[in-house]
């Protein structure tokens, strides 16, 4: 009898442990691919929050997304719609697009500022409150 319970244990153990594994990889997605110069990155998986503390910042990474001359509509696509962030026109300049990630503290969202010419083509970046990508 002892030696079935022991067996049992050791089941729930493994099972638990399987659980726990996969719940880690379903959740931090170790494995996801967040370099944009790698051909395996996809723009449509973007998360601001895989910038934030760790080896690449938006600052990397927006002008590999986002070269001169990328369309509006494809900003929109990546960080609105992958990205969930909040997107409205600056009142003081009308080519100047603000791109408001989601929510992550109580210090408020970070802010990035593009810039698109009367084509709605991108001009230049200020990521944060730095100073212009290009």
């Amino acid at each position: 009898m002892k030696r079935l319970n022991k067996k049992k244990s050791f089941v729930l153990l493994g099972i638990l442990i399987a659980f726990c594994v996969g719940g880690w990889v379903v959740m931090a997605n170790p494995f996801k691919v967040t370099d944009p110069n790698d051909p395996r990155f996809d723009p449509m998986e973007f998360d601001f929050k895989n910038y934030h503390h760790k080896n690449l910042t938006v600052r990397e990474v927006f002008p590999v997304l986002f070269p001169i001359g990328t369309s509006k509509d494809y900003v929109d696509k990546v960080l609105v719609q992958a990205g969930k962030a909040k997107s409205y026109q600056s009142k003081t300049n009308k080519s100047e697009w603000i791109y408001k990630e989601p929510l992550r503290s109580i210090e408020g969202p970070p802010i990035h500022v593009f810039i698109f010419d009367e084509n709605d083509q991108l001009i230049n970046i200020k990521p944060g409150t730095g100073s212009g990508i290009y």
